[in-house]
């Protein structure tokens, strides 16, 4: 206790470096004497902090934070980069450099691209021409916008295909031969093929019976149906073999004819749309003509010994010399009755025939070959054009296609003359014809 006592007093005031050593081997009995003395020590009253102190000692435990800087031995991220190389520098510079033209090259083709889709819509910087297309029945847009590029009206299908499915185009078309200006773009092309009139406007147009593909035409563009242009190039060039009575003329007889559709375009009052299709407005006398056709015996023309169009050819011309439907079956009779009598009669000699050819034909006519091939083909007096003309002379009635068909039967007669005042006169004989003539003069002039 001694010892111990005076350690304690020689060391107070000053620290001792072996105390902790020696606690270490000290005896558990000293060390609660030693708690008891503690209990004789003053210990001054703990105060609790103010609000500032404790704010300054939480102030005191946080870092200084150092803002701009980055400590080292952070992560990869935060690590400086190394600088490039000069090799690098230019292989990046390279790059850089292909990207920009590769993106320019890019804006370039996508500038043509687009300048040539607007050429194929708007028709910008085309020079005006024109170009003939055929259009087949049924044809859809997709497939007349490849027609239209096989005749290079256009550029790029793909986008003109597109661009007719934005506009909801309908498959309304109708088939025929066009001339298409190269100038009026895709949207007029196409609206060019299309059934659907351009105006809303109506055009109510009768057509005499006897009239003429020529007078037809005429009065059509007169009456703002079509312009006479679009008219004989449709009639000229359109294929209407898918009627059975153009299909069924043969090379033979389409050779020497000056018009196809001559009687078969037929008589009636039709309503058409201003400024129609060509195409649409022909299919319309021929459609008329066939529904009216269906109601007679076609079979009739067989045991008559003709074909189909040799009987329009009768009808036309009983159309242009009968006075009135009454007179039409015994001009039938006389007609009929020279055919089969052609070495007595090998000539029809019917004026109408000849006023077809001088007043429809020749005027159209500057060549001398060609104006000797139409004469001996429809002129019944030339010595050249024997039995009917090539083909129809004008477009007939149904009761002419019908006295065609029914002539007065055992009619003896092979003349007919008609007075001033539409009389007919009927003979047996050249030498009564030319007495009929004398007969009807006389009556006329004492009238």
């Amino acid at each position: 206790m001694a010892d111990r006592n005076y350690r304690n007093h020689s060391t107070q005031g000053r620290p001792d470096p072996y105390d902790a050593l020696r606690s270490a081997f000290d005896d558990p009995a000293d060390s609660h004497a030693a708690e008891d003395l503690s209990h004789t020590r003053r210990v001054s009253a703990v105060r609790p902090a103010s609000p500032e102190q404790r704010a300054d000692k939480r102030g005191a435990s946080r870092l200084p934070v150092r803002r701009g800087v980055r400590r080292r031995g952070g992560d990869g991220a935060d690590r400086k980069k190394a600088p490039l190389s000069p090799a690098q520098r230019m292989i990046r510079k390279r790059i850089l450099i292909l990207a920009g033209l590769i993106a320019l090259l890019a804006a370039v083709l996508l500038s043509v691209y687009a300048v040539f889709c607007i050429r194929d819509v708007l028709a910008i910087g085309v020079e005006e021409d024109s170009v003939r297309v055929e259009i087949p029945e049924g044809a859809t847009t997709g497939q007349i916008i490849d027609i239209l590029h096989d005749n290079d009206l256009i550029q790029n299908t793909v986008f003109c295909k597109l661009f007719a499915k934005l506009r909801e185009y309908e498959d309304n078309y109708v088939g025929g031969v066009y001339t298409v200006d190269t100038n009026i773009g895709l949207e007029e092309m196409l609206y060019l093929f299309k059934a659907k009139p351009k105006t809303a406007e109506e055009k109510e147009v009768t057509i005499p019976e006897g009239w003429t593909l020529d007078q037809i035409v005429e009065r059509l563009n007169e009456m703002g149906v079509c312009t006479s242009e679009e008219l004989y190039d449709t009639i000229a060039n359109t294929d209407f073999t898918n009627y059975p009575f153009i299909a069924a003329l043969s090379e033979q007889d389409q050779t020497g004819r000056y018009y196809l559709l001559e009687g078969y375009l037929f008589p009636d009052t039709y309503r058409f749309y201003a400024d129609s299709n060509p195409n649409d407005v022909i299919k319309k006398f021929l459609d008329r003509y066939e529904e009216m056709i269906a109601t007679l015996d076609i079979n009739r023309a067989q045991e008559l010994g003709y074909t189909w169009d040799e009987i329009m050819v009768i009808a036309s011309i009983i159309e242009r010399e009968a006075g009135s439907v009454e007179q039409m079956a015994d001009v039938s009779a006389v007609i009929h009755n020279r055919l089969k009598n052609p070495v007595e009669y090998p000539l029809l000699q019917m004026d109408s025939t000849s006023y077809y050819y001088y007043n429809y034909i020749e005027p159209k006519l500057t060549d001398d070959g060609q104006k000797s091939l139409y004469a001996s083909a429809y002129d019944t007096y030339n010595g050249s054009c024997l039995g009917l003309p090539k083909g129809p002379i004008c477009n007939p009635s149904i009761n002419a296609i019908e006295a065609a068909l029914y002539p007065t039967e055992n009619s003896p007669y092979y003349y007919f003359y008609h007075d001033s005042n539409g009389k007919m006169w009927l003979a047996k004989t050249d030498q009564e014809h030319v007495q009929n003539q004398v007969e009807a003069n006389r009556g006329d002039s004492n009238g």
